[in-house]
């Protein structure tokens, strides 16, 4: 019986090394500069009435943002800064994979993910989407579920 639970503390105990040294891999990944390269928005609409004007609509939004965002980059430092092409420095910091980006008055909470030398941040944008599209859809009625804009970069070399 002995036996069997010392097996178990040493499970434990490699689990639990394995999953901090997993969330070191990753805070360390992020360190250096990436570009951007790609934005898209997953939209989950129950009611598919005017689908095709929250198609425009998502259409012009991911084209005004990717004109915007074409020369942006984002370099994340090892002590815990994240430099963009704004004036400002702002700080991040990593739990799992969450990525929280301090922005001063706010604070911006993403999922991200690296794939190779390819960084996917998520971040859920339905509460700014329904304001907006209420202000810009002329009285036509969306009823938006959720919406995740997902944005991917590129380690700059």
């Amino acid at each position: 019986m002995n036996k069997i639970f010392l097996c178990y503390i040493l499970l434990a105990v490699c689990l639990l090394s394995a999953c901090i040294g997993n969330e070191n891999k990753t805070a360390k990944g992020i360190v250096g500069k990436w570009k951007f390269l790609d934005i898209e928005y997953d939209v989950d609409v129950p009611n598919t009435n005017n689908i095709d004007k929250l198609e425009n609509i998502f259409d012009g939004y991911e084209a005004a943002i990717r004109e915007e965002l074409s020369s942006w980059t984002m370099e994340f430092t090892s002590d815990g800064k994240a430099i963009g092409n704004s004036p400002k420095d702002d700080t991040y910091t990593i739990s799992g994979d969450t990525l929280l980006i301090d922005l001063g008055m706010k604070m911006e909470i993403m999922k991200f993910r690296i794939e190779g030398d390819t960084l996917i941040t998520e971040v859920d944008v339905t509460r700014d989407i329904v304001s907006s599209i209420s202000v810009s859809a002329e009285g036509d009625e969306f009823n938006i579920k959720k919406c995740i804009c997902k944005i991917v970069y590129v380690r700059k070399k």
